[in-house]
């Protein structure tokens, strides 16, 4: 039996702070479990096709 894989996404909320360098904040907004890293992939690379969508997967243990 395989591991189950966590996919989270992030947006990230760009913005620039008082010395005028451009800052990032993640905000997490859902989380999804896969059965098969090959799956979570696919997820993976199909929400970052968004701007500013971060995909951070991992083995959910």
């Amino acid at each position: 039996m395989s591991k189950a894989w966590l996919a989270r996404v992030f947006k990230l909320e760009r913005f620039t702070d008082s010395s005028g360098f451009e800052r990032a904040n993640t905000k997490l907004v859902k989380h999804q479990t896969f059965y098969t890293k090959a799956e979570a992939l696919v997820y993976k690379f199909t929400m970052e096709a968004q701007p500013d969508v971060k995909v951070v997967i991992k083995p959910n243990e």
